[in-house]
């Protein structure tokens, strides 16, 4: 167990040890940094107030590094699982007397108490998660959240609070563990296969839409150069007709005059 402050926060407890119904527990409570001086039956327990952990993980780790004490349960669907957990906890400072008188009145050590009842509600909680739901960050959170709320209702009472309940790790049983390394490799290989499917598919869609951009640039051009032989074409046309007109009327005129000319010769008096 490992205190989460630099500083020991503790609150004094006296003890009476004289018969007759003066001995027990006395109402005072000494503040933390107060230096009292009592006579010889009287016995003064110093009880932790400042917010504490207590960490169980494999070897190496955790409170207790020498031994693999990780929280042990089953999946919702059986399969046994591993937990890495830390627990936070505190004590009320209005309520030492309580957790005194009611948890352990001799070694005033409630690090024990949280761990069995920490224990119990852990392996609760999250042993409702599916085996793939320890893999999923909210439901993690939720499992954990819920094992923290029923440890209050339970400890609340005794005078412990518990701060907070956080998920380290997990580990599954080894062959089944390795099965599940195996199907996450798949799974990335998988995966990654997809994304150079992706990949390619995006790099022939642009090439595909650079191709249709350059042809749709060539109709557009044609269609323009089109139009210019179009127009051209018709004002060649236009001016070739208002041409002919002009000779034609030209050329009817002509004639008029040359009739007119004709049938003044043919008159009388025209020699």
């Amino acid at each position: 167990m490992s205190t989460m402050d630099d500083k020991t926060v503790e609150e004094g407890i006296l003890f009476s040890k004289l018969p007759w119904g003066m001995g027990g527990i006395k109402d005072e409570i000494v503040a933390p940094g107060q230096t009292k001086i009592y006579p010889f039956w009287i016995d003064c327990y110093a009880i932790q107030t400042a917010i504490q952990s207590v960490t169980w993980s494999g070897i190496g780790s955790g409170d207790n590094p020498e031994v693999n004490d990780q929280v042990n349960t089953r999946a919702g669907d059986g399969n046994e699982v591993f937990l890495d957990v830390t627990v936070q906890y505190s004590i009320f400072p209005d309520r030492v007397k309580d957790v005194l008188f009611q948890v352990e009145p001799k070694s005033k050590d409630v690090s024990t108490t949280v761990q069995n009842w920490a224990r119990s509600y852990i392996r609760t909680s999250l042993g409702k998660l599916m085996t793939n739901e320890f893999y999923d960050n909210t439901k993690r959170y939720e499992a954990t959240s819920h094992a923290q709320t029923e440890l209050n209702r339970a400890l609340n009472p005794f005078g412990i609070k518990v701060e907070n309940v956080i998920f380290d790790e997990h580990h599954f049983d080894e062959d089944y563990q390795k099965r599940i390394d195996q199907s996450k490799q798949v799974e990335q290989e998988s995966q990654g296969q997809k994304n150079l499917v992706d990949t390619t598919r995006a790099e022939w869609l642009q090439k595909l839409q650079e191709a249709q951009g350059k042809y749709n640039k060539m109709i557009a051009e044609a269609d323009g150069q089109k139009r210019q032989v179009i127009a051209k074409a018709d004002a060649y046309y236009l001016a070739h007709e208002n041409n002919a007109k002009a000779i034609k009327i030209s050329g009817e005129n002509e004639v008029k005059g040359i009739q007119a000319e004709i049938k003044a010769l043919q008159a009388d008096g025209s020699e």
